[in-house]
């Protein structure tokens, strides 16, 4: 059975949302927006993540650089396939030759040439160069389902869980084949594409064991407004239907893979910084452990932040062998 039909037969509900997590949430968010910027920013990382590593606080923030120099080049590819799934051409690209495929949800709208483009590609130009990782960046279909304004939230839903069956049936399938890789994948984004990446990692966790989601909203009411207890939704917004997830299966997965969850606390941070916090707590509450990194108060919702946090994590997980 695809891990599309087990999320439908093993996900148990009781009700949506919990307002558990609601409840725990409010008590840390008072503490994160205190001034003393050194008693908000320290790293919480599990146990597996700490050998050599030390708390970053904010005056040990590293400096977004001031641009990106255009180094070796790198094997890219720019591709394109027929989704059956969503019944049209879609484009991806391919930066690397070898190494852990990972999958890029781009950000609000945004599409396979978007995370090249701001230079994320070039500050992960390490790790893909000397063959540790291979990023795939396919076109997201945002605009037609949570960024579609004039739908209901179950349509929303219903067209992201297209968007859902494409990557999972199609784009998973395609690199998996090609990059000759038979384990899991990552999967990582920013801001819209960190919801995607925790969605996708909680709803397939034996397709992806290894999440980095940079300044992400986690609860789908910021796309769908209160969707009332629609399954569409519910099953796509993690916030909620993490709390009552008791099947082991899923609860194995994840206390066995990897998820780092970062957020800035500087300018257009503050609803990712309340979900990132809301989501911490559905985690605890679950077992699972996981590494939420609150950035400093500098640091902003911005791609030059992204740029400094995403090499910053790969560089821990390769010290630890996990890349």
């Amino acid at each position: 059975m695809s891990a599309r039909g087990r999320l439908k037969r093993r996900i148990h509900h009781k009700r949506a949302p919990s307002p558990a997590g609601e409840g725990k949430a409010s008590g840390r968010l008072k503490s994160l927006f205190k001034p003393q910027a050194a008693e908000v920013s320290q790293i919480r990382m599990p146990e597996r993540f700490q050998t050599a590593l030390k708390h970053l606080r904010p005056s040990e923030t590293p400096s977004p650089p001031n641009r990106f120099k255009q180094g070796t080049p790198m094997h890219i590819e720019h591709r394109s396939h027929w989704s059956g799934e969503l019944g049209r051409e879609m484009y991806f690209n391919v930066y690397g030759h070898a190494g852990k495929p990972v999958v890029v949800f781009p950000s609000s709208g945004g599409n396979q040439n978007e995370y090249a483009a701001f230079g994320m590609i070039e500050a992960c130009k390490s790790f893909i160069e000397r063959g540790l990782l291979r990023f795939y960046t396919p076109d997201s279909i945002d605009k037609e389902s949570w960024l579609a304004k004039g739908k209901s939230g179950h349509d929303m839903a219903q067209a992201h869980n297209a968007y859902d069956r494409y990557i999972i049936n199609e784009l998973v399938p395609l690199i998996r084949h090609e990059a000759q890789w038979g384990g899991a994948m990552m999967a990582t984004g920013c801001s819209m594409g960190a919801f995607h990446t925790i969605n996708f990692a909680l709803r397939h966790p034996d397709l992806f064991d290894t999440a980095i989601a940079l300044s992400g909203v986690y609860d789908a009411r910021f796309f769908s407004g209160e969707f009332h207890g629609d399954q569409a939704v519910y099953y796509n917004s993690p916030i909620d239907y993490l709390w009552n997830q008791n099947d082991n299966w899923f609860l194995d997965h994840y206390r066995r893979n990897h998820y780092i969850v970062a957020v800035g606390q500087g300018a257009w941070e503050e609803r990712h910084i309340a979900d990132t916090a809301r989501l911490q707590d559905a985690f605890r509450a679950k077992g699972i452990e996981a590494w939420f990194d609150f950035w400093g108060h500098d640091v902003n919702h911005d791609w030059e932040w992204w740029r400094v946090m995403m090499p910053h994590f790969l560089s821990k997980l390769e010290e630890q062998g996990m890349i």
